[in-house]
Protein backbone atom coordinates (compact mmCIF):
# COMPACT_ATOMS: atom_id res chain seq x y z
CA UNK A 1 0.00 0.00 0.00
CA UNK A 2 1.48 3.42 -0.91
CA UNK A 3 2.48 5.83 1.82
CA UNK A 4 -0.37 8.35 2.01
CA UNK A 5 1.99 11.13 3.10
CA UNK A 6 4.16 10.49 0.06
CA UNK A 7 1.37 11.07 -2.45
CA UNK A 8 0.72 14.45 -3.99
CA UNK A 9 -3.06 14.77 -3.89
CA UNK A 10 -5.14 17.56 -5.31
CA UNK A 11 -8.84 17.27 -4.54
CA UNK A 12 -10.71 19.69 -6.80
CA UNK A 13 -14.11 18.14 -6.29
CA UNK A 14 -15.43 19.83 -3.13
CA UNK A 15 -16.11 16.51 -1.47
CA UNK A 16 -18.36 18.07 1.14
CA UNK A 17 -20.80 19.37 -1.48
CA UNK A 18 -23.97 17.41 -2.01
CA UNK A 19 -24.05 15.65 -5.39
CA UNK A 20 -26.57 13.37 -7.03
CA UNK A 21 -26.14 9.68 -6.34
CA UNK A 22 -25.40 9.05 -10.00
CA UNK A 23 -22.68 11.69 -10.34
CA UNK A 24 -19.11 11.44 -9.03
CA UNK A 25 -16.33 14.02 -9.28
CA UNK A 26 -13.07 13.28 -7.48
CA UNK A 27 -9.78 14.42 -9.02
CA UNK A 28 -6.53 13.45 -7.30
CA UNK A 29 -3.12 14.01 -8.86
CA UNK A 30 -0.66 11.13 -8.46
CA UNK A 31 3.15 11.23 -8.73
CA UNK A 32 4.18 7.86 -10.14
CA UNK A 33 7.64 8.35 -8.62
CA UNK A 34 6.06 8.14 -5.17
CA UNK A 35 4.83 4.63 -5.99
CA UNK A 36 8.22 3.26 -7.11
CA UNK A 37 9.06 1.96 -3.64
CA UNK A 38 6.29 0.76 -1.30
CA UNK A 39 6.74 0.43 2.45
CA UNK A 40 7.81 -3.04 3.57
CA UNK A 41 6.44 -5.55 4.13
CA UNK A 42 3.80 -5.82 1.43
CA UNK A 43 2.31 -8.67 -0.57
CA UNK A 44 1.75 -8.63 -4.31
CA UNK A 45 -1.80 -7.91 -5.42
CA UNK A 46 -3.52 -10.43 -7.67
CA UNK A 47 -4.17 -10.20 -11.39
CA UNK A 48 -7.50 -8.37 -11.31
CA UNK A 49 -7.50 -6.44 -8.03
CA UNK A 50 -7.24 -2.66 -8.47
CA UNK A 51 -3.87 -0.98 -8.70
CA UNK A 52 -3.81 1.05 -5.46
CA UNK A 53 -2.43 4.26 -6.94
CA UNK A 54 -4.31 6.15 -4.25
CA UNK A 55 -4.61 4.49 -0.86
CA UNK A 56 -7.33 6.96 0.09
CA UNK A 57 -9.40 6.03 -2.95
CA UNK A 58 -8.79 2.32 -3.31
CA UNK A 59 -7.17 -0.66 -1.65
CA UNK A 60 -5.59 -3.94 -2.62
CA UNK A 61 -8.94 -5.53 -1.91
CA UNK A 62 -11.94 -5.17 -4.20
CA UNK A 63 -13.88 -2.10 -3.04
CA UNK A 64 -17.40 -2.50 -1.73
CA UNK A 65 -18.77 0.93 -2.69
CA UNK A 66 -18.92 2.78 -6.00
CA UNK A 67 -16.29 5.49 -5.47
CA UNK A 68 -14.85 6.47 -8.85
CA UNK A 69 -11.71 8.63 -8.93
CA UNK A 70 -9.93 10.61 -11.67
CA UNK A 71 -6.16 10.21 -11.42
CA UNK A 72 -3.77 12.23 -13.65
CA UNK A 73 -0.22 10.88 -13.49
CA UNK A 74 1.52 13.85 -15.13
CA UNK A 75 0.86 17.19 -16.80
CA UNK A 76 -0.36 15.54 -20.01
CA UNK A 77 -2.85 13.51 -17.98
CA UNK A 78 -4.11 16.67 -16.29
CA UNK A 79 -4.65 18.25 -19.70
CA UNK A 80 -6.85 15.32 -20.74
CA UNK A 81 -8.90 15.12 -17.54
CA UNK A 82 -9.22 18.86 -16.96
CA UNK A 83 -9.95 20.50 -13.64
CA UNK A 84 -13.44 19.17 -13.01
CA UNK A 85 -14.12 15.83 -14.73
CA UNK A 86 -17.35 14.04 -13.91
CA UNK A 87 -18.73 10.51 -14.06
CA UNK A 88 -22.47 9.91 -14.27
CA UNK A 89 -24.19 6.54 -13.93
CA UNK A 90 -26.84 6.67 -16.66
CA UNK A 91 -28.36 3.20 -16.34
CA UNK A 92 -27.86 0.51 -13.72
CA UNK A 93 -29.28 -2.91 -12.99
CA UNK A 94 -27.69 -5.04 -10.33
CA UNK A 95 -26.69 -8.57 -11.41
CA UNK A 96 -27.43 -7.97 -15.13
CA UNK A 97 -24.52 -7.29 -17.47
CA UNK A 98 -26.70 -5.38 -19.92
CA UNK A 99 -23.88 -2.95 -20.87
CA UNK A 100 -20.98 -5.09 -22.02
CA UNK A 101 -19.55 -4.20 -25.44
CA UNK A 102 -20.07 -2.49 -28.82
CA UNK A 103 -20.76 1.09 -27.64
CA UNK A 104 -21.45 3.21 -30.73
CA UNK A 105 -22.56 6.83 -30.98
CA UNK A 106 -24.07 8.66 -33.97
CA UNK A 107 -23.69 12.41 -33.56
CA UNK A 108 -26.27 13.36 -36.20
CA UNK A 109 -29.13 11.53 -34.46
CA UNK A 110 -27.76 11.34 -30.87
CA UNK A 111 -28.30 7.56 -30.97
CA UNK A 112 -26.28 5.25 -28.75
CA UNK A 113 -25.99 1.49 -29.20
CA UNK A 114 -24.35 -1.23 -27.12
CA UNK A 115 -24.91 -4.89 -26.28
CA UNK A 116 -25.32 -7.12 -23.25
CA UNK A 117 -22.73 -9.69 -22.24
CA UNK A 118 -22.72 -12.64 -24.64
CA UNK A 119 -22.42 -15.78 -22.55
CA UNK A 120 -20.99 -14.18 -19.42
CA UNK A 121 -22.09 -15.03 -15.89
CA UNK A 122 -24.46 -12.05 -15.67
CA UNK A 123 -25.29 -11.75 -19.36
CA UNK A 124 -28.57 -13.72 -19.36
CA UNK A 125 -27.53 -15.33 -22.65
CA UNK A 126 -26.08 -18.72 -23.48
CA UNK A 127 -26.06 -21.50 -26.09
CA UNK A 128 -29.85 -21.30 -26.39
CA UNK A 129 -30.53 -17.60 -25.66
CA UNK A 130 -29.23 -14.70 -27.77
CA UNK A 131 -27.87 -11.55 -26.19
CA UNK A 132 -29.40 -8.08 -26.60
CA UNK A 133 -28.38 -5.00 -28.60
CA UNK A 134 -29.77 -1.85 -26.97
CA UNK A 135 -30.61 1.54 -28.48
CA UNK A 136 -31.32 4.89 -26.85
CA UNK A 137 -30.96 8.64 -27.15
CA UNK A 138 -28.06 10.02 -25.16
CA UNK A 139 -29.91 13.23 -24.25
CA UNK A 140 -32.80 11.17 -22.87
CA UNK A 141 -30.48 9.00 -20.80
CA UNK A 142 -28.75 12.05 -19.34
CA UNK A 143 -32.07 13.69 -18.52
CA UNK A 144 -33.43 10.58 -16.84
CA UNK A 145 -30.28 10.25 -14.72
CA UNK A 146 -30.36 13.93 -13.70
CA UNK A 147 -32.69 13.20 -10.78
CA UNK A 148 -29.91 11.29 -9.04
CA UNK A 149 -31.26 7.81 -9.69
CA UNK A 150 -30.03 5.74 -12.65
CA UNK A 151 -32.82 4.12 -14.60
CA UNK A 152 -33.26 0.44 -15.43
CA UNK A 153 -32.43 -0.80 -18.96
CA UNK A 154 -35.99 -1.61 -20.00
CA UNK A 155 -37.30 1.81 -18.93
CA UNK A 156 -34.51 3.80 -20.60
CA UNK A 157 -33.65 1.74 -23.69
CA UNK A 158 -35.23 -0.41 -26.35
CA UNK A 159 -34.04 -3.66 -27.88
CA UNK A 160 -32.88 -3.72 -31.51
CA UNK A 161 -34.33 -6.44 -33.72
CA UNK A 162 -31.38 -7.79 -35.72
CA UNK A 163 -32.92 -9.99 -38.39
CA UNK A 164 -31.78 -10.04 -42.01
CA UNK A 165 -33.99 -10.25 -45.12
CA UNK A 166 -33.87 -14.06 -45.04
CA UNK A 167 -35.20 -14.12 -41.48
CA UNK A 168 -31.89 -15.09 -39.90
CA UNK A 169 -31.30 -13.53 -36.49
CA UNK A 170 -27.83 -12.10 -35.91
CA UNK A 171 -26.30 -13.99 -33.01
CA UNK A 172 -24.33 -12.86 -29.95
CA UNK A 173 -23.11 -9.38 -30.87
CA UNK A 174 -19.86 -8.28 -29.23
CA UNK A 175 -18.29 -5.44 -31.26
CA UNK A 176 -19.59 -2.45 -33.17
CA UNK A 177 -18.69 0.73 -35.03
CA UNK A 178 -20.44 3.29 -37.25
CA UNK A 179 -20.38 2.52 -40.96
CA UNK A 180 -20.97 5.54 -43.11
CA UNK A 181 -23.82 7.81 -42.13
CA UNK A 182 -26.59 5.89 -40.40
CA UNK A 183 -25.41 2.28 -40.47
CA UNK A 184 -24.24 0.09 -37.61
CA UNK A 185 -21.48 -2.42 -38.36
CA UNK A 186 -21.39 -5.30 -35.88
CA UNK A 187 -19.02 -8.15 -35.03
CA UNK A 188 -21.04 -11.18 -33.93
CA UNK A 189 -19.76 -14.27 -32.12
CA UNK A 190 -22.41 -16.70 -33.35
CA UNK A 191 -24.27 -19.25 -31.26
CA UNK A 192 -24.35 -23.03 -31.26
CA UNK A 193 -22.91 -25.32 -33.90
CA UNK A 194 -24.85 -24.10 -36.94
CA UNK A 195 -25.25 -20.36 -36.27
CA UNK A 196 -21.81 -18.94 -37.13
CA UNK A 197 -20.50 -15.54 -36.23
CA UNK A 198 -19.20 -12.87 -38.55
CA UNK A 199 -20.00 -9.32 -39.63
CA UNK A 200 -23.38 -7.67 -40.13
CA UNK A 201 -24.71 -4.27 -41.17
CA UNK A 202 -27.85 -2.60 -39.78
CA UNK A 203 -29.55 0.58 -40.96
CA UNK A 204 -30.70 3.06 -38.33
CA UNK A 205 -33.62 3.96 -40.60
CA UNK A 206 -36.15 1.91 -42.57
CA UNK A 207 -37.16 -0.26 -39.65
CA UNK A 208 -33.59 -1.29 -38.86
CA UNK A 209 -33.02 -3.51 -41.90
CA UNK A 210 -30.01 -5.80 -41.43
CA UNK A 211 -27.70 -7.77 -43.67
CA UNK A 212 -25.06 -10.41 -42.88
CA UNK A 213 -21.86 -9.40 -44.68
CA UNK A 214 -19.57 -12.27 -43.76
CA UNK A 215 -20.01 -15.54 -41.87
CA UNK A 216 -17.09 -17.75 -42.92
CA UNK A 217 -13.45 -17.88 -43.97
CA UNK A 218 -13.20 -20.06 -47.06
CA UNK A 219 -16.03 -22.28 -45.84
CA UNK A 220 -14.81 -22.53 -42.26
CA UNK A 221 -16.68 -20.93 -39.39
CA UNK A 222 -14.93 -18.25 -37.36
CA UNK A 223 -14.31 -18.91 -33.67
CA UNK A 224 -16.11 -15.85 -32.26
CA UNK A 225 -15.58 -12.47 -33.97
CA UNK A 226 -14.99 -9.97 -31.20
CA UNK A 227 -14.42 -6.38 -32.32
CA UNK A 228 -14.43 -4.41 -35.57
CA UNK A 229 -13.12 -1.18 -37.12
CA UNK A 230 -13.26 0.44 -40.55
CA UNK A 231 -10.21 1.61 -42.49
CA UNK A 232 -11.33 5.05 -43.64
CA UNK A 233 -9.43 5.42 -46.91
CA UNK A 234 -9.78 1.90 -48.34
CA UNK A 235 -13.22 1.03 -46.99
CA UNK A 236 -11.93 -2.32 -45.72
CA UNK A 237 -13.21 -3.81 -42.47
CA UNK A 238 -10.75 -5.17 -39.91
CA UNK A 239 -11.88 -7.47 -37.10
CA UNK A 240 -10.54 -9.81 -34.44
CA UNK A 241 -11.60 -13.43 -34.04
CA UNK A 242 -11.22 -14.62 -30.45
CA UNK A 243 -12.54 -17.72 -28.68
CA UNK A 244 -14.83 -16.38 -25.95
CA UNK A 245 -17.77 -18.26 -27.43
CA UNK A 246 -15.83 -21.46 -26.78
CA UNK A 247 -14.53 -20.58 -23.31
CA UNK A 248 -18.03 -19.47 -22.31
CA UNK A 249 -19.60 -22.61 -23.78
CA UNK A 250 -22.04 -21.25 -26.34
CA UNK A 251 -20.14 -22.44 -29.43
CA UNK A 252 -18.06 -25.52 -30.23
CA UNK A 253 -14.41 -25.48 -31.24
CA UNK A 254 -13.71 -24.83 -34.92
CA UNK A 255 -10.71 -25.37 -37.18
CA UNK A 256 -9.53 -21.80 -37.54
CA UNK A 257 -6.81 -20.15 -35.48
CA UNK A 258 -7.60 -17.03 -33.50
CA UNK A 259 -6.52 -14.13 -35.68
CA UNK A 260 -7.07 -10.62 -36.97
CA UNK A 261 -8.70 -10.34 -40.40
CA UNK A 262 -9.22 -7.80 -43.16
CA UNK A 263 -12.40 -7.95 -45.26
CA UNK A 264 -13.32 -5.79 -48.22
CA UNK A 265 -17.12 -5.89 -48.59
CA UNK A 266 -17.11 -4.50 -52.15
CA UNK A 267 -14.90 -7.26 -53.54
CA UNK A 268 -15.28 -10.05 -50.98
CA UNK A 269 -11.51 -10.19 -50.46
CA UNK A 270 -10.67 -11.72 -47.08
CA UNK A 271 -7.14 -11.82 -45.64
CA UNK A 272 -5.72 -12.99 -42.34
CA UNK A 273 -3.43 -10.10 -41.41
CA UNK A 274 -2.06 -11.41 -38.09
CA UNK A 275 -2.09 -14.66 -36.14
CA UNK A 276 0.71 -13.92 -33.68
CA UNK A 277 -1.45 -12.69 -30.80
CA UNK A 278 -2.74 -15.47 -28.54
CA UNK A 279 -6.22 -13.94 -28.20
CA UNK A 280 -6.75 -10.70 -30.14
CA UNK A 281 -9.57 -8.59 -28.76
CA UNK A 282 -10.04 -4.82 -29.08
CA UNK A 283 -8.55 -2.99 -32.03
CA UNK A 284 -8.37 0.57 -33.30
CA UNK A 285 -6.54 2.58 -35.96
CA UNK A 286 -4.52 5.67 -35.14
CA UNK A 287 -6.03 8.92 -36.43
CA UNK A 288 -3.85 8.83 -39.57
CA UNK A 289 -4.70 5.12 -40.12
CA UNK A 290 -1.00 4.22 -40.27
CA UNK A 291 -0.95 2.29 -36.97
CA UNK A 292 -3.24 -0.48 -35.75
CA UNK A 293 -3.44 -1.21 -32.03
CA UNK A 294 -4.65 -4.66 -30.89
CA UNK A 295 -5.14 -5.83 -27.32
CA UNK A 296 -3.83 -9.21 -26.14
CA UNK A 297 -6.31 -10.97 -23.82
CA UNK A 298 -4.98 -14.52 -23.87
CA UNK A 299 -4.56 -14.52 -20.10
CA UNK A 300 -8.34 -14.70 -19.65
CA UNK A 301 -10.35 -17.89 -19.63
CA UNK A 302 -14.12 -17.91 -19.75
CA UNK A 303 -14.30 -14.29 -18.65
CA UNK A 304 -12.27 -14.88 -15.49
CA UNK A 305 -8.90 -13.23 -14.85
CA UNK A 306 -6.49 -15.84 -13.46
CA UNK A 307 -2.86 -15.13 -12.71
CA UNK A 308 -1.25 -16.46 -15.91
CA UNK A 309 1.67 -14.11 -16.53
CA UNK A 310 3.15 -16.26 -19.32
CA UNK A 311 0.58 -14.61 -21.60
CA UNK A 312 1.04 -10.87 -21.05
CA UNK A 313 -1.86 -8.46 -20.75
CA UNK A 314 -0.61 -5.86 -23.21
CA UNK A 315 -1.45 -3.69 -26.20
CA UNK A 316 0.49 -4.26 -29.42
CA UNK A 317 1.04 -1.74 -32.21
CA UNK A 318 1.53 -2.56 -35.89
CA UNK A 319 2.41 -0.43 -38.89
CA UNK A 320 -0.28 -0.55 -41.58
CA UNK A 321 1.48 -0.84 -44.93
CA UNK A 322 -0.64 -1.32 -48.05
CA UNK A 323 -3.37 -3.17 -46.17
CA UNK A 324 -0.83 -5.37 -44.40
CA UNK A 325 0.54 -5.33 -40.87
CA UNK A 326 4.27 -4.93 -40.26
CA UNK A 327 6.63 -4.10 -37.38
CA UNK A 328 4.73 -5.61 -34.47
CA UNK A 329 5.84 -4.00 -31.22
CA UNK A 330 4.80 -3.72 -27.60
CA UNK A 331 2.89 -0.47 -27.07
CA UNK A 332 1.87 -0.70 -23.40
CA UNK A 333 1.52 -3.11 -20.50
CA UNK A 334 -1.85 -3.12 -18.76
CA UNK A 335 -1.64 -2.46 -14.99
CA UNK A 336 -4.74 -4.48 -14.03
CA UNK A 337 -6.53 -7.34 -15.77
CA UNK A 338 -6.64 -6.95 -19.54
CA UNK A 339 -7.23 -4.10 -21.97
CA UNK A 340 -10.57 -4.91 -23.58
CA UNK A 341 -12.21 -2.19 -25.69
CA UNK A 342 -9.76 0.39 -27.06
CA UNK A 343 -10.12 3.81 -28.74
CA UNK A 344 -7.94 6.75 -29.85
CA UNK A 345 -8.55 10.48 -29.77
CA UNK A 346 -7.65 12.89 -32.57
CA UNK A 347 -4.30 13.63 -30.89
CA UNK A 348 -3.33 9.96 -31.00
CA UNK A 349 -3.76 9.21 -27.30
CA UNK A 350 -4.95 5.65 -26.65
CA UNK A 351 -7.77 4.79 -24.20
CA UNK A 352 -8.54 1.29 -22.94
CA UNK A 353 -10.97 -0.25 -20.49
CA UNK A 354 -9.44 -2.59 -17.93
CA UNK A 355 -10.38 -4.46 -14.75
CA UNK A 356 -10.02 -1.36 -12.56
CA UNK A 357 -11.06 1.43 -14.89
CA UNK A 358 -10.24 3.49 -17.94
CA UNK A 359 -6.57 4.18 -18.75
CA UNK A 360 -5.06 6.69 -21.18
CA UNK A 361 -1.64 6.48 -22.83
CA UNK A 362 0.14 8.89 -25.16
CA UNK A 363 0.91 7.77 -28.71
CA UNK A 364 4.42 6.96 -27.42
CA UNK A 365 3.00 4.56 -24.83
CA UNK A 366 3.43 6.83 -21.80
CA UNK A 367 0.83 6.29 -19.08
CA UNK A 368 -1.15 9.52 -18.66
CA UNK A 369 -4.20 8.97 -16.48
CA UNK A 370 -6.68 6.56 -14.97
CA UNK A 371 -10.37 6.86 -14.25
CA UNK A 372 -10.65 4.40 -11.38
CA UNK A 373 -13.99 2.57 -11.66
CA UNK A 374 -14.65 0.13 -8.79
CA UNK A 375 -16.61 -3.11 -8.96
CA UNK A 376 -14.82 -4.50 -12.02
CA UNK A 377 -13.64 -1.51 -14.04
CA UNK A 378 -15.11 -1.16 -17.52
CA UNK A 379 -15.29 -3.07 -20.80
CA UNK A 380 -15.50 -0.63 -23.72
CA UNK A 381 -15.97 3.02 -24.61
CA UNK A 382 -17.01 5.39 -27.37
CA UNK A 383 -16.40 9.10 -27.84
CA UNK A 384 -19.60 11.16 -27.94
CA UNK A 385 -20.59 14.76 -28.52
CA UNK A 386 -19.89 17.22 -27.01
CA UNK A 387 -16.11 17.21 -26.87
CA UNK A 388 -14.47 15.35 -24.04
CA UNK A 389 -17.38 13.02 -23.33
CA UNK A 390 -17.09 9.23 -23.26
CA UNK A 391 -19.85 6.62 -23.19
CA UNK A 392 -18.53 3.67 -21.17
CA UNK A 393 -19.97 0.18 -20.78
CA UNK A 394 -19.30 -1.34 -17.36
CA UNK A 395 -21.40 -4.51 -17.28
CA UNK A 396 -24.15 -3.61 -14.79
CA UNK A 397 -23.72 0.13 -15.43
CA UNK A 398 -23.76 2.45 -18.41
CA UNK A 399 -21.57 5.46 -17.65
CA UNK A 400 -21.00 8.91 -19.08
CA UNK A 401 -17.54 10.35 -18.37
CA UNK A 402 -17.14 14.09 -18.96
CA UNK A 403 -13.52 15.21 -19.20
CA UNK A 404 -13.49 18.96 -18.65
CA UNK A 405 -10.11 19.34 -20.34
CA UNK A 406 -11.91 18.98 -23.69
CA UNK A 407 -8.79 17.36 -25.19
CA UNK A 408 -10.33 13.89 -25.46
CA UNK A 409 -11.99 14.21 -28.84
CA UNK A 410 -12.53 11.12 -30.95
CA UNK A 411 -12.17 10.90 -34.74
CA UNK A 412 -15.53 11.48 -36.43
CA UNK A 413 -16.42 7.91 -37.41
CA UNK A 414 -19.88 8.62 -38.81
CA UNK A 415 -18.46 9.12 -42.30
CA UNK A 416 -16.19 6.02 -42.38
CA UNK A 417 -15.76 4.96 -45.12
CA UNK A 418 -16.34 7.56 -47.81
CA UNK A 419 -19.46 7.15 -49.96
CA UNK A 420 -17.44 5.82 -52.90
CA UNK A 421 -16.02 2.99 -50.76
CA UNK A 422 -19.28 2.08 -49.05
CA UNK A 423 -21.70 -0.76 -49.58
CA UNK A 424 -25.40 -0.49 -48.83
CA UNK A 425 -28.11 -2.79 -47.55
Amino acid sequence: MPNVAGLSMLCLAAASAAVAATTLTDLRAVRLADLSVLPLPFTSRNYSSPWPALSAASSAEQPTSFNATFEPFNDAGRVILGGSPKLTVLVHEQDYAFAHEAPVYFSRTDDVFFCSDAGGKQGRSNATVNNVVWRGKLADLVEQASNGTPTLPHSALRKVNLTDAAGSEIQMTNGGTPYGDGHLLLANSGRGEELPGGLSLTSLAHGGASRILLNNAFGKQFNAPNDVVVHASSGSIWFTDADYAQTQNFRPDVELPKATWRFHPQTGDLDMVDASIVTPNGLVFSPNQRTLYITETGSTQGGDLPNRPKIPAVIYAFDVVKDRLENKRLFAAVPTGIADGIKVDIRGNVYACTADGLYAWSSAGRLLARVYIPDGGCVNLAFVEPKGHLLVTAQTRLLLIELSGKEAVGPKLDGYPSASKRISL
